[in-house]
């Protein structure tokens, strides 16, 4: 299974990498320390699409 790279909604750094098959709750950046959510779809783990919310 492919992984991907979960970039920060905030400043574009780099937080994880997964292969998008669950969504994930308080993701942090690596960069700026930002914390976030990751919702995924049934078909991420193959787009590599997500999207972000709860950013704080």
């Amino acid at each position: 299974m492919a992984m991907f790279d979960i970039r920060c909604p905030k400043c574009g750094g780099f937080a994880q990498s997964s292969n998008l098959t669950c969504s994930k709750s308080n993701v942090m950046c690596t960069c700026c320390g930002a914390k976030f959510d990751v919702k995924v779809t049934s078909d991420s783990s193959k787009t590599g699409r997500y999207t972000t919310s709860n950013i704080h």
